[in-house]
């Protein structure tokens, strides 16, 4: 008996070993759909907005970007449910006080009894608050927003498009929701207010009891001319989180630089979140993108100006946090394992001892039988 335990033991190790292996070669063929053409394309639309070449907040650019991006995500075969959630803000200047703004709430469904929930999202709304006619020509100043953020949303479009794809036959344990965020930016009829969507998603949240276990945001993913560079922002509450990123830099994208120690900056939509008690971490390209970090990073100069294009972006950096953001959303929503598993049997032969994990394929429990050849 005391052999049999022993074989037991190792020949489960092996069996959970390889499992591993499989689980890191299939997280790794996830982010290599990432496409840069892809991200490109969508942080083009976004720029010109429907010919509008703005997304701020109360324009016709702004509800053409929330339409697109509404109609991209109920094209995704494998999302259950995207949605605009419409709200008003009410300290904004009249007539702005009744008109609405937007979210677009996107649905991956869990397959876990406990309906926890796992947030990506970005804001797509725009500023151009840099230039001198920005309180008094909103409405027709060129806002494109090319970094900030159309980067970030495009990095949750291919997020969403890879994990909601049926060929890559993926299942959680936990919903994923992802989220465009509208009115994050100051705006001329509302300056006492922003992060706007986030918080009106995050008060939602709370009041009806919602699982969030943990947002990420993605927010200015794309200026750097000095390296691909990335920081991770967090709270200490939320520093839980920030393992899971540094873990898969590691792991997956070892070339991205990343701060050492995660920064704690209040600048987007996570701090809605973490002011409503829930764990919500940031990726952005420096945590005050208007600030040099040499060697690191640059100051942004077309920071909320006109000439923040397409033209100006490190689409290598953007891909690079796009993918550490997808596989850190995979571990978070805890996938099912026969999703993530090589599509091989699930039998080990070591020595004349065979192995076998059933059912096959097998989530949740394993039942393990052994046999001696």
């Amino acid at each position: 008996m005391t052999n049999f335990k022993f074989f037991l033991a190792i020949l489960t190790a092996v069996l959970l070993f390889n499992i591993t292996e499989a689980q890191n070669t299939r997280i790794a063929s996830l982010l290599e759909q990432v496409s840069v053409d892809s991200i490109k394309a969508h942080v083009q639309t976004l720029s010109e907005a429907g010919g509008y070449n703005s997304r701020v907040t109360y324009t016709e650019g702004n509800e053409f970007s929330a339409r697109f991006l509404q109609n991209y995500f109920n094209g995704l075969p494998g999302i259950s449910d995207a949605r605009i959630d419409s709200f008003t803000i009410y300290s904004a200047a009249k007539p702005y006080d009744t008109i609405p703004v937007f979210n677009i709430i996107v649905t991956f469904a869990g397959n876990g009894a406990d309906e926890e929930i796992i947030l990506c999202g970005a804001h797509y709304d725009a500023s151009a608050s840099h230039e001198s006619n920005w309180k008094s020509s909103w409405q027709s100043v060129k806002a494109r927003g090319a970094d900030d953020n159309a980067t970030g949303v495009a990095a949750v479009m291919e997020i969403a498009r890879i994990i909601s794809d049926p060929l890559n036959n993926l299942s959680f344990r936990r919903t994923i929701k992802f989220v465009a965020f509208g009115a994050e930016e100051y705006h001329p009829v509302n300056p006492s207010v922003h992060h706007a969507g986030s918080l009106w998603d995050a008060d939602r949240t709370k009041k009806q009891n919602q699982k969030l276990i943990g947002a990420l945001i993605l927010d200015m993913i794309g200026y750097n001319p000095n390296k691909d560079y990335c920081e991770v922002i967090s709270n200490t509450a939320s520093l839980w989180m920030t393992d899971y990123v540094y873990r898969n830099r590691d792991a997956y994208v070892s070339d991205l630089v990343m701060n050492n120690v995660p920064a704690d900056v209040p600048y987007s939509d996570h701090q809605s979140y973490q002011d409503f008690g829930f764990s919500a971490i940031l990726l952005m390209e420096n945590d005050r993108p208007w600030n040099d970090d040499y060697p690191n990073y640059s100051q942004n100069p077309y920071y909320h100006s006109e000439a923040d294009a397409p033209g100006t972006l490190n689409y290598l950096q953007v891909k690079k946090v796009t993918q550490l953001a997808l596989a850190t959303i995979v571990e978070l929503a805890q996938p099912d394992t026969t999703t993530l598993i090589s599509k091989q049997p699930n039998q080990l032969t070591v020595e004349n001892f065979n192995l076998n994990a059933y059912p096959n394929p097998f989530n949740g429990e394993i039942s393990i039988s052994f046999n001696a050849g």
